[in-house]
């Protein structure tokens, strides 16, 4: 059995993966108390699905971006049971969770998470992207600065918000496609795929070194 774990931002998810199917998955609005629900949460799954931590295989755990305490709360814990276990761990972006269902499309995909002070961090994932051997680091941007990085027709996803949305389709017009109604949360399910198919390609990595991705420095004190 396969676990993920993300709560880089304010909606966080956990699924269970058995190597062919999802076999349990939770995504709920966390907020800021990610640190007080994630384990919980976690322990309901497991028991509702009488799965024990030593039928643990690996773990998919998303490094962010995002808050910087979802990020730390998720790593924490997937890193920790990891060491304690014995088993394997891998890492995905969230840029890389939200553009997985469109990876297959035929066109490239535009990841986007809005970080505040006017910025985004960003990724263009392009058709012939490899989900086992990403090596592709997210950007920080002004949106102005986006448009001008497309230039043939474009899956957009992640959290834009309406102003963002809008710019995009201003700037671009038909060359930013968007799913029909409200662009759809990141699933675990899908970082449980991912984290499958690296640890299976034998794409792993050391738990007590694995490191997020914040895009942008801690504030001080955190």
């Amino acid at each position: 059995m396969y676990l993920a774990i993300d709560t880089c931002t304010e909606t966080a998810g956990i699924a269970l993966f058995d190597g062919e199917r999802t076999v349990g998955e939770s995504i709920w609005i966390a907020g800021r108390n990610q640190t007080s629900e994630l384990t919980p949460s976690l322990g309901y799954l497991l028991e509702k699905h009488d799965v024990q931590k030593t039928d643990l295989k690996g773990i998919a755990v998303a490094k962010g971006p995002g808050s910087f305490n979802g990020i730390r709360v998720g790593m924490s814990v997937a890193k920790g049971l990891a060491l304690t276990l014995n088993i394997d761990i891998i890492s995905a972006t969230s840029l890389e969770i939200h553009a997985f269902p469109y990876l297959n499309t035929g066109n490239d995909v535009c990841s986007v998470i809005e970080m505040g002070r006017g910025e985004i961090a960003t990724v263009i994932f392009h058709q012939d992207h490899s989900i086992v051997n990403s090596r592709i680091e997210p950007e920080l941007l002004s949106p102005d600065v986006l448009p001008d990085r497309i230039s043939t027709p474009t899956n957009f996803c992640g959290t834009i918000s309406s102003d963002m949305l809008n710019l995009i389709k201003s700037h671009l017009g038909d060359l930013a496609l968007f799913p029909r109604g409200p662009l759809p949360y990141r699933n675990a399910s899908d970082l449980a795929y991912i984290g499958y198919a690296k640890i299976k390609a034998g794409v792993t990595e050391d738990a007590s070194s694995l490191a997020p991705i914040y895009v942008r420095k801690p504030p001080v004190g955190d």
